[in-house]
Parts: C-alpha cells; structure tokens; sequence
C-alpha cells in the first residue's frame, strides 16, 4: 500500500489559486484602475474629515487607537 501525502490537495488548491491570480491579475488592475477613477476621492477624504471634526473627542482618539490595536 502506498501512503498518500494529506497536503496534496491543499497544494493543488493552491497552485490553482496562483495560477488563477496570475492569468486574471491584468484585468483586476484595470477594475481597479476603472474604480478609482469613478471615486470621487477629493469629496470623499473631505466628508470623512467633517465628520471627524464634529465628532467628541473621545470617538475620535477610538478611531485613531483603534487600528493600532
């Protein structure tokens, strides 16, 4: 009887995730790319920075410490 390696199905997942994320990395930049330029990112950053400003103290320390942690 021959003893059967139990990762091998794992490695064969992942060589078929890699080969996926490798044909198909091109059109995932261009999405990307395509998404980013729809954003309105200028808007964006300054209604995050309104909200911020008019926030308590205390929530806004939470929102800087808590990525940190």
């Amino acid at each position: 009887m021959k003893s059967r390696d139990p990762l091998k199905p794992l490695w064969f997942v992942l060589a078929l995730l890699f080969l996926f994320y490798s044909w198909v990395w091109d059109q995932f930049r261009a999405i990307a790319r395509w998404i980013g330029a729809i954003v309105p990112w200028e808007r964006l950053k300054a209604a995050i920075a309104g909200r911020i400003m008019r926030a308590p103290p205390q929530l806004v320390l939470g929102l800087f410490v808590f990525p940190v942690a």
